[in-house]
C-alpha cells in the first residue's frame, strides 16, 4: 500500500504543480511601475479571476475524481464533441507555450555564458529539444519522477528567487536607502481604472493567473481528491497571491 501511495499526488505536490504552472517572477517588474496601487491591482485581478477558477477546479475535482480535467467536465456538460474540440485547443497552447519558454531560458543562458550563444539558432533549438525530450521521458516513468520535477522546479524557479528577491528588498532598505513606492499616502493606493490603458493592464495581470485547470488533468492519481483538491486550490491561491503582492 505505501508504494502505491508513494505515487500518488498529495497536498504539496499539487500546490508545487499549480505554483510553477502559474506563478512567473517576470510578471513583477511589469506590474512594479504601478507603485502602491498594484496592490490593489492585484486583489480586484486575483478576485474576479484566480478565486473563482480556484473555487470551480476544486469543486468540479471533487465532483468528478478522475484523469481528464477540463475534458471530463466539458464532456458531462456539453458532450464528447466539444470536449474533444476544447481540449484539441488546449493542447496546442501547451505546444507552443514549452517551446517558447525552453527558448526564452535557453536565449537568457546564451547571454549569461556570453560566446555569441545568445543568436546561436543550434543552442537554443538542440538545447530546448533535449531539455524537453528529456523532460517528456521522464514524467512517462511515472508519477515519482513528476513529482521530484514539480518540487525541483518550485524551489529552484520560484520560491528560492521569490526569497532572494524579497531578501534584496531588505537589505536595500536596512541600508539606509529609500523605498522607490510611497505607501503611505491613500491615494496611491487607489488605481485609475478609469483611464483605459489601466483596464488593459489589469487584464494582462488576471492573464498571469490562468493555468490552475492542469493540476486536475491528472486528478485521478491523487490520493483522496475530494479532501485534497479543495484544500491545494486555495494553498495555491494564497501562496501565488502572495508572492506576487510581496514581490511587487
Amino acid at each position: 500500500m505505501s508504494n502505491t501511495n508513494s505515487g500518488l499526488l498529495g497536498i504539496k505536490d499539487i500546490v508545487f504543480m499549480n505554483v510553477i504552472a502559474i506563478l512567473s517572477l517576470r510578471q513583477i517588474p511589469n506590474v512594479a511601475p504601478y507603485g502602491a496601487s498594484a496592490m490593489l491591482l492585484w486583489v480586484i485581478a486575483a478576485f474576479c479571476l484566480f478565486f473563482p477558477l480556484a473555487m470551480v477546479c476544486g469543486e468540479l475535482s471533487t465532483g468528478w475524481p478522475k484523469d481528464g480535467g477540463i475534458f471530463v467536465w466539458i464532456k458531462e456538460a456539453f458532450g464528447k464533441r466539444i470536449a474533444w474540440i476544447v481540449v484539441v485547443c488546449f493542447l496546442f497552447s501547451c505546444v507552443l507555450f514549452f517551446p517558447l519558454m525552453l527558448q526564452f531560458g535557453f536565449t537568457a543562458l546564451g547571454y549569461m555564458i556570453g560566446g555569441g550563444l545568445a543568436e546561436n539558432k543550434a543552442f537554443i533549438g538542440i538545447g530546448s529539444a533535449v531539455i524537453f525530450w528529456l523532460l517528456t521521458l521522464m514524467n512517462i516513468r511515472g508519477m515519482e519522477w513528476t513529482k521530484i520535477i514539480n518540487s525541483i522546479s518550485a524551489w529552484c524557479g520560484v520560491f528560492i528567487p521569490s526569497a532572494i528577491l524579497i531578501l534584496l528588498a531588505v537589505v536595500w532598505l536596512c541600508t539606509g536607502h529609500q523605498m522607490q513606492t510611497d505607501y503611505t499616502t491613500a491615494k496611491n493606493w487607489i488605481p485609475d481604472l478609469g483611464h483605459w490603458d489601466t483596464i488593459v493592464f489589469l487584464s494582462s495581470m488576471m492573464f498571469a493567473f490562468a493555468g490552475l485547470e492542469v493540476a486536475p488533468m491528472i486528478a485521478g492519481r491523487t490520493r483522496n481528491p475530494q479532501r485534497d483538491f479543495p484544500r491545494a486550490m486555495a494553498v495555491s491561491a494564497a501562496v501565488i497571491v502572495g508572492i506576487y503582492m510581496v514581490g511587487t
